[in-house]
């Protein structure tokens, strides 16, 4: 079955939701602290949480929406499927085909995922290859 939150949070980077909701974060990742309010850019946004260091909150993309609008857990989710066209199926009674559609689609996207890291983990040994080369050459 389909963790919802998770696919949300998945899909929609803590920036954007910060930056939609909020205000636009600076280049070092940081806004103003929206829990208590602050005036000085004290609350991180990066890696999937926004963090306070002056305050200690720290919130994923659906506690942000919650403690921005008043939301329930429920509530944040449907707004963030809502606000950025997600489409998952929240609150709505799904049929099986619907349900095998879903899973399908999950599947396609976790092997999107793996292959790109992947991709990665052999460009970086690529990488690291050509650089000993031409370390090696140079001595």
């Amino acid at each position: 079955m389909i963790n919802l939150p998770e696919e949300l949070k998945s899909r929609i980077p803590i920036e954007d939701v910060v930056a939609q909701y909020w205000e636009e974060p600076n280049r070092a990742h940081r806004v103003k602290c929206f829990a208590h309010n602050g005036k000085d850019r004290n609350m991180l946004v990066k890696n999937g949480f926004a963090y306070c260091f002056v305050c200690g909150a720290r919130f994923d993309i659906i506690g942000a929406v919650q403690n921005l609008f008043g939301l329930s857990f429920v509530q944040a989710c449907e707004k963030l499927n809502i606000d950025f066209d997600c489409g998952l199926p929240i609150g709505k009674k799904l049929t099986r085909s619907e349900i095998e559609e879903l899973k399908r689609a999950e599947a396609k996207r976790r092997a999107a995922r793996q292959a790109a890291e992947n991709r990665k983990r052999i460009e970086n040994k690529i990488f690291i290859n050509v650089l000993k080369l031409s370390i090696q050459k140079s001595f």
